[in-house]
């Protein structure tokens, strides 16, 4: 059973137009170069380009769809349908797909920009940190990093709510020496060198925690974390 569950989520997928094969029944199981698992388009260097694409190539179409009920529907009504159909999109397995590098998500991030100025009805110059503070949302990058933040955020003041795998996962300054100093609420972070260990939540993770001003780390409640770490990643947009 555990072996036909495995099969129905890693599918072999077809992936700029690689064909594509993999196989599971005890025997050695080929080299792939992409595979699909629970939606998302796994490639076999980690760099997420497959499932960018992907999210890219559904959410294109609404460039034309978003231009012709932007004078139809009032605003409010328009917020919500980039919600449902869009920032849905952007969001799921963002954690995974958005740990690459910013040339990769430059394509889905200049998408996403013009998609808000459609239907928010602005002119071409419009500063995109007046797109994303009026539907109060983020950019591809920083919302991958406001979501490892939340989970962070979880790690340090709700760790019941997460899986008993993660019980000891980040490393906290004030276990490892007990002198008091600033940082000993902070996690401790290992040198690393190669762009793959940097991109390693568990590396990612805790520099942005600690990166993060005390009075927002210091909150217990999960909806105002949210909120105002939302506002302070958006004054970050330049």
């Amino acid at each position: 059973m555990a072996h036909q569950h495995i099969k129905s989520h890693l599918l072999p997928y077809r992936c700029n137009g690689r064909k594509t094969s993999l196989y599971i029944n005890g025997k050695m199981i080929q080299n792939v170069e992409c595979c699909k698992y629970l939606g998302i388009l796994i490639d076999s260097d980690l760099e997420w380009q497959d499932h960018i694409n992907y999210v890219y190539s559904n959410l294109i179409k609404f460039i034309s769809i978003f231009y012709k009920i932007r004078t139809k529907l009032p605003q409010e009504v328009l917020k919500m349908i980039y919600f449902a159909f869009v920032h849905t999109h952007l969001l799921y397995g963002i954690e995974v797909y958005a740990n690459t590098t910013s040339n990769h998500l430059t394509k889905l991030t200049v998408l996403n920009n013009k998609l808000l100025r459609i239907l928010q009805h602005k002119p071409v110059k419009t500063h995109i940190a007046e797109l994303y503070q009026t539907y109060f949302t983020l950019p591809v990058q920083l919302l991958h990093n406001y979501q490892i933040l939340i989970f962070v955020h979880n790690y340090v003041h709700h760790r019941n709510k997460l899986p008993t795998v993660f019980s000891a996962y980040l490393e906290e300054n004030k276990l490892i020496h007990h002198y008091i100093t600033r940082q000993k609420d902070d996690f401790h972070t290992h040198t690393v060198e190669s762009q793959f260990g940097k991109r390693a939540i568990k590396y990612k993770g805790s520099k942005l925690w600690n990166n993060l001003p005390t009075e927002i780390k210091y909150i217990h409640s999960s909806r105002f974390f949210k909120y105002t770490l939302k506002n302070y990643l958006l004054q970050s947009i330049v």
